[in-house]
């Protein structure tokens, strides 16, 4: 969006990156993994990124030292804030972590071009392997070991502190 007005978007998806143009922005994207490995975009340009990915992006069409505020959504997720070169260009790399939750997602940027016009740019993303899927497995690994631990104990305990009432009451 530039001013509020939806624009005509452009993506192109090469073999390990993504440009859009939308309007007076033009948006460059490469992602890989933890390990250095690059991450190929889909045929829609969507990266599927997991915790450790790196997605870098470079953004031209701002005003010259703009504030550019970047966001992840669905639950609003703010990633942080870079400003804009002589250029108008903003490089921005953003890791992607634990705490940025499973599923579909937008990265929106926004900031003020160099016309004056507030602009916004939104691409989507999957993140993989996050956020609640990790604490719920977590939590379910432990609460099974919880479980299994106690179970044991008792197998062990109740047994023998039965038996040796039973050889005490005798006597």
């Amino acid at each position: 969006m530039v001013g509020g007005k939806p624009q005509a978007v452009e993506t192109t998806v090469n073999d390990n990156s993504v440009r859009v143009n939308a309007g007076q922005v033009t948006m460059s994207m490469t992602a890989k993994t933890s390990d250095g490995t690059i991450i190929t975009p889909s045929a829609d340009g969507r990266f599927t990124l997991s915790n450790g990915s790196d997605l870098s992006l470079s953004v031209a069409g701002f005003e010259a030292g703009a504030e550019v505020e970047i966001w992840l959504y669905s639950d609003p997720t703010f990633i942080g804030v870079g400003v804009a070169d002589e250029n108008g260009a903003v490089p921005v790399t953003v890791e992607i972590t634990e705490a940025m939750e499973s599923g579909d997602h937008h990265l929106v940027v926004s900031g003020r071009s160099y016309t004056g016009d507030e602009i916004t740019v939104a691409t989507p993303v999957t993140i993989t392997g996050n956020s609640e899927d990790s604490v719920i497995t977590r939590v379910g690994n432990t609460v099974v070991w919880v479980l299994l631990g106690s179970a044991l104990v008792i197998g062990l305990v109740v047994p023998t502190t039965l038996r040796r009432r039973k050889l005490t009451s005798r006597k």
